[in-house]
């Protein structure tokens, strides 16, 4: 028998999930017609309101920022004298999974194919010296610091409402009450609150819709079966079960244990293709790339291109900051969950130094190998990207790596695990916010968890049903968008609570205020 069990929360339980079931019978019934609207729907969100998330993302910087190396850098999560709950290692391996997951493996080794084809900047040729430098830069670029800074900034909210504030609901709305106050239990906590899920849903829906297809290759060259609809629709039963196991097994041995293993599985997979792959070219385009990022990175951030109107950044960095928006407090959330006796600076600079050097290495080893193929006539990446698909591509080029069978079979295994993580830390991050009063070593009951972890398999193949990207990248914008304005609030949020607990002073605690009994009263 279960115990220490948070409660259901009927009023965000029950709207968000019927919710969820009216949008996805129409996805699985009508998926061209569902497809086609998307289309329009992201046209008009990334090229009228695009510019929000490049400044939201610009702003989130300088918070952060200013967070951790400001005086309120050593403020401890859970007060001065707690201690962290697990390991350094085991919690960036936590974190990291979560984050990213197979979406890493999947972009890494080719997105950049599409910008080597189709240069971000106009006045470079396709395929030409300097699409070839940008292309790899770009994908540094989009998946580095700015993206783990968006995950970053909702941590801190979450985390300090949670441990310091000792408010009983490890929800979005919690960390709003420095601004909306007792407006946390009403219909607008409840709509912040809903938000945060859907926006959830929507992006692991999302590396759903990237990621099955890659693994639907790479079982199909492992074992002849023919690709298709159905082997994606198998492999997403196989990954429940996968995924269920460990959320029945709960935070500690469950997802912890599945994030430990990967970790050692993704770091060995990238130290083997640096050295087995051409090392010193892909050292030598890691630093240029590095180079141009620092030299250019103020336009890279704000780049909407109004006079061409080409797409690039609507199609591109757009959709990125909106995916990672659309993720950003499902991994402030979990990584509250685990970060108890972390100072603020230990957060970002683990989150966003170590988070965006790491995914940068992988962008650079993975994408820069394909790419010396495709140049070197190794693979013909792009060719096969173009005619076949980016899985295709992506299987080729991993096979022709010494082992090369071998390392398809880890590969899969790795993209598994991380959908398989990513799905139970977001089944166990949904059905934490749809319960109430949950206390620090609270969990919520397994039956809720489970019933998160088919419901995001069903959206997962509501999304494959559509096919193509722009659904995948029209549900990462559309979900994203009103949760721009919740994480703001957030963030005004914390500012306020850490002027009122530390004042001017830059070291010393001061009493913080508790929660009693519904009501926010000043600790004496």
């Amino acid at each position: 028998m279960e115990s220490n069990l948070a409660k259901l929360d009927k009023k965000i339980f029950w709207p968000t999930f019927i919710i969820l079931v009216i949008v996805s019978i129409p996805c699985c019934l009508l998926p061209d017609k569902s497809a086609e609207i998307a289309g329009t729907v992201l046209s008009f969100l990334t090229h009228q309101l695009g510019w929000l998330f490049l400044w939201f993302t610009a702003g989130a910087c300088v918070t952060l920022g200013w967070l951790a190396f400001g005086k309120y850098g050593n403020v401890r999560m859970g007060g001065p004298d707690v201690r962290p709950d697990f390991s350094t290692f085991t919690w960036f391996a936590m974190l990291f999974c979560a984050s990213f997951g197979s979406g890493l493996l999947y972009w890494s080794a080719c997105e950049w194919g599409y910008h080597f084809q189709s240069p971000a900047w106009h006045g470079i040729a396709p395929k030409s010296k300097e699409a070839g430098e940008w292309a790899v830069t770009y994908a540094m670029y989009h998946w580095g610091f700015v993206a783990w800074v968006i995950y970053c900034i909702p941590t801190l909210p979450i985390a300090y409402a949670f441990y310091n504030r000792k408010i009983p609901f490890l929800r979005l709305s919690s960390a709003c009450s420095g601004v909306i106050g007792e407006h946390q239990h009403s219909l607008l906590g409840k709509v912040i609150d809903m938000c945060f899920m859907f926006g959830l849903i929507g992006g692991t829906a999302a590396a759903f819709g990237l990621g099955t297809p890659m693994l639907s290759e790479g079982v199909s060259r492992l074992t002849g079966i023919p690709k298709g609809f159905g082997m994606d629709v198998a492999i997403l039963g196989f990954m429940t079960i996968l995924f269920s196991i460990s959320v029945w097994r709960g935070l500690e041995k469950g997802i912890a244990t599945l994030s430990n293993i990967n970790m050692y599985f993704l770091v060995g997979l990238l130290v083997f293709v640096l050295l087995a792959g051409p090392t010193v070219y892909l050292i030598s385009q890691f630093t240029d790339s590095l180079g141009l990022i620092v030299q250019n990175v103020a336009h890279m951030s704000l780049y909407t291109d109004p006079i061409q109107n080409g797409g690039f950044p609507q199609g591109w960095t757009i959709f990125y900051w909106g995916w990672y928006v659309a993720l950003a407090p499902f991994v402030g959330l979990f990584t509250a969950r685990v970060s108890k006796g972390r100072t603020i600076r230990e957060i970002v600079v683990a989150v966003v130094i170590v988070g965006g050097l790491g995914c940068m290495a992988y962008m650079a080893v993975m994408g820069g190998t394909a790419m010396y193929f495709d140049m070197n006539n190794i693979v013909p990446f792009t060719d096969i990207m173009a005619n076949d698909g980016a899985p295709a591509a992506i299987i080729s080029f991993v096979q022709q790596l010494p082992m090369g069978n071998l390392l398809v079979a880890i590969w899969v295994l790795c993209a598994f695990i991380c959908l398989a993580t990513n799905v139970d830390s977001t089944a166990y991050s949904l059905a934490i916010v749809a319960s109430t009063n949950v206390k620090e070593n609270q969990d919520p009951p397994r039956w809720h968890r489970m019933v998160w972890a088919f419901a995001l398999t069903i959206v997962g193949i509501a999304l494959l049903a559509m096919g193509g990207l722009k659904p995948i990248q029209t549900i990462c914008v559309v979900t994203a968008l009103p949760l721009l304005i919740v994480i703001s609030l957030s963030v005004v949020s914390f500012m306020r609570w850490l002027k009122e607990d530390y004042g001017e002073l830059e070291k010393e605690l001061r009493p913080v205020n508790e929660y009693d009994n519904g009501t926010l009263k000043k600790a004496s």
